[in-house]
């Protein structure tokens, strides 16, 4: 410290980074436990409403749609881990897109997966970053300074949907906005 101003310099920024690494190396076994006993849950009754309500004061002044298939199946997946990884999609869309554009949330039966989806009307994702931002600590380059985060948001929402099963993905053109989708199995034990 001099002056009264906390030095940040590389050496602190690496040993932060450590950190937060040994923080996801640590959820990530909590993970592993946590799966094995995975059990039922429905998207539209479960987590979807648990993610809402997780995120209604960031979501509060937004509209949101949330639009579902009729007789959606249950799937297979951990009600806390699903709900946090679509409770950062729903915190991404609100953090990138402008505060008068709706975010849209959407289930539908795909084959033998529940395919949930959050749109928003976002400035997009360059074709070029679409892979980057869900490898840790990356930061799109257009909002790197301008929004707060670290990079471990999608990354953790990709490790806990692939834990399960499932892929997460992204569908962006520029100025058009967003729409992050992942994929849960469907509960066969029914």
């Amino acid at each position: 410290m001099r002056h009264g101003v906390h030095y940040r310099g590389p050496q602190v920024v690496a040993f932060a980074r450590i950190k937060r690494c040994q923080v996801v190396a640590h959820g990530v076994c909590l993970l592993n436990r946590r799966l094995a006993f995975l059990r039922r849950c429905t998207l539209e009754l479960e987590i979807i409403d648990a993610a809402r309500k997780e995120c209604r004061r960031l979501l509060r002044r937004r509209s949101i749609s949330v639009q579902l298939q009729q007789g959606l199946p249950a799937a297979r997946a951990d009600l806390k881990l699903a709900k946090k990884a679509l409770m950062q999609l729903l915190e991404n869309a609100a953090k990138y897109s402008p505060p008068d554009e709706p975010i849209t949330i959407t289930a539908e039966l795909t084959g033998n997966v529940v395919l949930t989806s959050v749109a928003d009307r976002g400035s997009g994702i360059d074709d070029s970053e679409q892979t980057l931002i869900f490898e840790r600590f990356y930061r799109g380059k257009d909002h790197r300074y301008a929004v707060q985060g670290t990079g471990m948001g999608l990354p953790i929402a990709s490790a806990i949907i692939k834990a399960h099963g499932g892929t997460l993905s992204v569908t962006s053109r520029r100025g058009h906005g967003s729409i992050f989708s992942f994929t849960l199995p469907i509960d066969q034990r029914l």
